[in-house]
């Protein structure tokens, strides 16, 4: 099931959150007066805005709907639980003021991909260069790796890896304390910026790999907790309790999941050769599977290793250092 803000077109959009918690659910959109246009993201510089509550239905599960019209996309929004806090979108495409601000509505259908011809690249093909998009350049961005990615093929390299993108606090961060796993990083570029960098992968031979966290998510700005059982007891991570695949009520955490490893917080869709844009390890089958590690880790089916090891199913040597240590605890989708 698809959740978050879904634009249909025509300023209309759809609107699902699972929150098994709050009693009530309403929905606050807010955008911006005609002519105003939009405030630039951290800024302080106000802008007229027309907010509206729209009362939400509650079905069997616990997932709260509406649908809405004059929702442009761009527009703002949030989720007011219990008739008094305010709170972003768990599922939130975009996050343009932060982890604590409120979610946008994002029309992915308008962008204008160029690789209808791109045809994917045999994964026993790939040589992949790993980027962090924050140190790669001076900018940090996506559009600033677009230059490079000439180089990088005449190089010999037939593959990029970002390492994670999803929305965290501050401007830099390793990508592994991401609170909202559908969004992709603001200083970063966001979704668009994101988009147009696969494109170009893709215009140089270059396959895309997203480098993804399904184990846990960051302490700041993660406000799951108050929309309902999204982490577990059971199982411990160095950032807390992990993600609640295993027990009461983890089918709805599964299939959030789940369709974030398929649409990765933008609806890469397959181009006409059928390939898809993007590579995602198989994260889907992992966590529909409920297979977890003593250290909350999701592993695959059938007592593999390849999310924890390597492809031959040993263990991959502990690296120097404190940060390469932890960051082979916190990743958990690569393809390599």
């Amino acid at each position: 099931m698809k959740t978050g803000a879904q634009y249909l077109g025509k300023n209309r959009c759809e609107f699902t959150v699972w929150a098994p918690l709050p009693e009530t659910v309403d929905l606050v959109v807010r955008t911006p007066h005609a002519g105003a246009g939009r405030r630039p993201p951290r800024s302080h510089v106000p802008c007229p805005w027309d907010e509206r509550t729209i009362e939400m239905a509650r079905d069997a599960r616990g997932c709260w709907h509406a649908t809405a019209d004059g929702v442009p996309s761009g527009t703002l929004y949030s989720y007011r639980l219990n008739g008094k806090t305010l709170r972003p979108d768990p599922a939130s495409h975009s996050q343009p003021e932060g982890v604590h601000g409120p979610s946008e509505v994002v029309d992915h259908g308008a962008f204008a991909w160029s690789d209808r011809t791109w045809a994917g690249i045999p994964f026993d093909q790939m040589i992949i260069y790993e980027i962090h998009t924050g140190t790669f350049t001076p900018e940090g961005t996506f559009s600033a790796i677009i230059p490079r990615l000439e180089e990088l093929a005449k190089l010999g390299v037939t593959a990029i890896e970002l390492m994670p993108v999803a929305q965290f606090p501050g401007p830099r961060n390793w990508g592994y304390d991401g609170a909202y796993p559908y969004a992709v990083q603001t200083s970063y570029g966001g979704p668009d910026a994101l988009k147009r960098l696969v494109d170009a992968c893709h215009r140089h031979g270059l396959a895309a790999v997203l480098d993804v966290v399904y184990n846990h998510l960051g302490p700041e700005g993660c406000y799951m907790l108050e929309f309902g059982p999204y982490f577990t007891e059971k199982h411990l991570t160095p950032w807390g309790n992990a993600m609640n695949y295993d027990n009461h009520d983890s089918d709805q955490v599964r299939d959030f999941f789940i369709e974030n490893a398929l649409v990765r917080a933008l609806p890469l869709r397959r181009p006409a050769a059928g390939r898809s844009r993007l590579h995602l390890h198989r994260i889907g089958q992992a966590i529909s599977a409920g297979a977890c590690g003593a250290d909350g880790r999701v592993l695959p089916p059938h007592g593999q290793k390849a999310l924890s090891g390597r492809r031959d199913g040993s263990e991959r040597q502990p690296l120097r250092g404190a940060g390469r240590e932890r960051r082979l605890r916190g990743r958990r989708s690569v393809v390599r």
